[in-house]
């Protein structure tokens, strides 16, 4: 799945189920999230970062670079690309649209 931004080409899910084990993830399910062109870059998402991250969804704000920081320090430092990559499954997902740079939920 392509989870492109205007900035970004080459973003896109390679790969679902996968064991993350970068940031002590140990093992927990999530995507792997192809970024650039080299290997190293790959992202892995865990389903607890989504969860951990949709609930800024539902705050003023919305959820965006932020909200990621104070979760996710570490991971925001060395791929800040996590913040668009997570938004941009939510927006794919259908659960979430962009604004000025932050998502906000969908309300039906």
């Amino acid at each position: 799945m392509d989870i492109n931004t205007k900035r970004s080409k080459l973003r896109k899910i390679i790969e679902t189920d996968i064991k993350c084990t970068k940031y002590n993830y140990a093992g927990e399910k999530g995507f792997l999230v192809k970024i650039s062109n080299y290997y190293q870059n790959d992202l892995q998402i865990p389903w607890s970062m989504l969860e951990r991250c949709f609930s800024a969804l539902n705050t003023v704000d919305g959820y965006g670079g932020i909200s990621f920081r104070n979760q996710y320090p570490r991971q925001a430092v060395e791929h800040p690309c996590h913040v668009h990559v997570i938004g941009q499954i939510f927006k794919n997902a259908g659960i979430a649209q962009e604004h000025n740079g932050q998502y906000i939920l969908i309300n039906d």
